[in-house]
């Protein structure tokens, strides 16, 4: 069996992944928002 320890330190990997993940999905968002705001406006 795995140590305690160790499935700590995995189970901590992944959830840093998952949370980072999250950010640069709402990032790309805010981005693909904001360009299609401007391009609008360069429109009117």
């Amino acid at each position: 069996s795995i140590p305690l320890q160790d499935l700590a330190a995995i189970d901590y990997h992944l959830s840093c992944k998952y949370i980072i993940a999250i950010e640069q999905n709402n990032l790309t968002q805010k981005i693909t928002q904001n360009v299609l705001i401007k391009l609008v406006d360069m429109n009117e």
